[in-house]
C-alpha cells in the first residue's frame, strides 16, 4: 500500500493539525493507483483552487490546505481560523493534474532536476494523475498573498513528504509547470506561479532542517566537527568519526534552527579549522552540514560551552 498512508501520522508530529475524509487509504476508483515502480508516486504537483474558498473533496486533489475552524469542513484563504491540512487520498484522485508535459516528470521531477520557467509546450496525450501527489491550496490565484501561517503549512507538508519519501526539492513543480493552460500555484507575493514554486522550494529545504536529527549520523566526514563534540565532552568522547560515543551522547534534536555564519565562524576558532575548510563549510554547509553545526552549537550553549 502506498506510504502516503503513512502521511497524515507523520504530518501530526511535525506540528500540523490533520483532518481526513472518508475512505481516504483506498482508491477513489477502482483500480486507480500510481504508475512508478512499486505502486508510489514520482512527485509533487502545486495547485491553487482559483477560489477564495473550497470545500475537500476526494476526486481533485490528494491534500487540501487552507484556513478554517473544527465545526466546519470549508477551508478558506483568509478570515481567521487556524492552517488545517486534510488527507484526501492516498492514491490519485481521478481530476487532478489533466493533460500535461510528460518531459517534465521524465527529465527533471524524477531526475531530481528543478524545472523552471512558465510551460511552453503542448500537452501530451497523458495525465499526470497517477505519477504525482496532487495538494490543492485554497487561494483565488488573482495575486492574493497567501497567509502567513498558511505558507509556513506549505512548506512543513513538503519536507514531510520529501522525508517519507527520501525526496529533495525539485520533486515539486506547480500546474503551470506542468502544463501550458495553468497559472497555479500562484502566491501575490511573487511575480508567478514559477517564482512561487521557487520560493516554496526554498521554504521546504528550510522547513526540512527542521526534521529530527541525530549527531554523526548523517555526515560526519570533517573531522573538526568530531573534534568540537570532543572538546565539548571535556576529552572524555573518541573524537573519530563513526565513534559509538558521538553516535550515541547526542540524543535526537528536534527543531534545530538554521545556522548563521557566526556559528561556522565560532566552530573554527574552538577546533583550529584551516582556512581552507572553514571556507567550503561556509560556501557549502548551510544544507549540507547545517543541522550538524546547529545542533552541536545548540548542545554547547546548554552545556559547557561558557567554560570551553
Amino acid at each position: 500500500m502506498t506510504a502516503l498512508v503513512d502521511l497524515p501520522d507523520a504530518l501530526a508530529d511535525a506540528g500540523c493539525l490533520v483532518r481526513k475524509l472518508d475512505g481516504w487509504t483506498g482508491p477513489q476508483v477502482a483500480g486507480y493507483r500510481w504508475r512508478e515502480p512499486d505502486d508510489e508516486p514520482a512527485g509533487v504537483m502545486w495547485h491553487h483552487t482559483a477560489s477564495s474558498a473550497y470545500t475537500p473533496n476526494r476526486d481533485k486533489a490528494n491534500l487540501w490546505i487552507g484556513l478554517s475552524y473544527w465545526d466546519t469542513d470549508r477551508l478558506y484563504q483568509s478570515g481567521g481560523g487556524f492552517p488545517v491540512v486534510v488527507m484526501a487520498n492516498a492514491y490519485p484522485a481521478p481530476i487532478s493534474s489533466g493533460y500535461g508535459v510528460r518531459q517534465v516528470l521524465a527529465d527533471y521531477v524524477k531526475a531530481d532536476i528543478p524545472f523552471e520557467g512558465r510551460q511552453t509546450q503542448p500537452d501530451d496525450p497523458w495525465a499526470g494523475n497517477t505519477h504525482y501527489i496532487n495538494i490543492e491550496v485554497v487561494l483565488d490565484g488573482t495575486g492574493t498573498q497567501m497567509d502567513d501561517a498558511v505558507w509556513d503549512t506549505l512548506a512543513t507538508v513538503g519536507a514531510t513528504i520529501n522525508d517519507l519519501y527520501g525526496w529533495s526539492p525539485a520533486r515539486h513543480i506547480g500546474h503551470a509547470h506542468h502544463t501550458r493552460r495553468k497559472i497555479d500555484l500562484r502566491d501575490g507575493r511573487f511575480a508567478d506561479a514559477n517564482q512561487t514554486i521557487i520560493a516554496l522550494r526554498d521554504a521546504i529545504k528550510e522547513a526540512g532542517m527542521s526534521q529530527l536529527y541525530q549527531i554523526g549520523i548523517e555526515d560526519p566526514l570533517y573531522e573538526e566537527i568530531s573534534w568540537l563534540l570532543f572538546i565539548l565532552q571535556g576529552g572524555n568522547v573518541d573524537p573519530n568519526k563513526w565513534s559509538n560515543q558521538i553516535t550515541e551522547k547526542l540524543p535526537w534534536k528536534t527543531n534545530v534552527r538554521l545556522p548563521q555564519v557566526e556559528d561556522f565562524d565560532l566552530i573554527g576558532s574552538l577546533t583550529g579549522m584551516n582556512t581552507t575548510t572553514l571556507t567550503r563549510l561556509k560556501a557549502d554547509g548551510l544544507y549540507k552540514w547545517g543541522k550538524e553545526i546547529a545542533a552541536l552549537r545548540e548542545y554547547a550553549y546548554g552545556t559547557q560551552w561558557s567554560s570551553v
